[in-house]
């Protein structure tokens, strides 16, 4: 009885004594949390690297932020297709969505985006996102007489990826960032989603 008593003090001396690197640990781990799952989902997107980084912050919960981005993902208009809504891991959600740029008969386009919102501290909650913007290549082809194929393809609006890259691209690229960050900052409530540039 006596020795596990004198283990018990041990133990409680030795996790006291690490006790304030454990907190600091913990702390930094939280701090780098949003990044790390930012880093990991950007890893397995081949074009992300083309595109820039955008980060905004809200003093508001985590989950109340990434459900608000969520509702404002399906809800304002033109609407993304909700791809992944998880928590990779604690306080910290990945969304990924898509939009379609439709033309007459086909796709002309899309837009991908990542978002990940991670509370970093009890009063802070970090939104980490970006935007993949494509341009649609139609291969088409009639491998039979009434047969007709649309072989679609998608080209990542960059300039070491499009050689003339005109002016209605370069608005396509600016409106995705545009569209997406203003949506953000109405759902958490920085600026009003009314006027969504498309």
């Amino acid at each position: 009885m006596l020795l596990a008593l004198h283990c018990d003090r041990e133990f409680e001396a030795g996790y006291k004594t690490h006790e304030p690197e454990q907190i600091e640990r913990q702390r930094v781990e939280r701090l780098n949390r949003p990044k790390t799952v930012y880093d990991e989902t950007l890893g397995e997107y081949v074009d992300a690297n083309l595109f820039d980084d955008h980060e905004l912050n809200s003093s508001k919960s985590v989950v109340s932020v990434a459900g608000a981005i969520e509702q404002a993902l399906l809800t304002v208009q033109p609407a993304y297709k909700i791809i992944v809504d998880r928590e990779p891991k604690p306080d910290t959600y990945l969304i990924t969505a898509s939009q379609d740029d439709k033309g007459l008969l086909s796709i002309n386009g899309r837009r991908e985006c990542i978002i990940v919102c991670g509370q970093t501290t009890d009063t802070n909650t970090e939104i980490l996102f970006k935007v993949l913007e494509y341009k649609a290549k139609h291969n088409v082809s009639m491998p039979g007489l009434l047969a007709f194929r649309d072989d679609e393809s998608f080209t990542p609006i960059d300039k070491s990826k499009i050689a003339n890259m005109n002016d209605k691209l370069l608005a396509q690229l600016q409106a995705g960032v545009s569209n997406l960050t203003v949506r953000i900052q109405g759902a958490i409530g920085q600026s009003p989603a009314s006027t969504i540039p498309q």
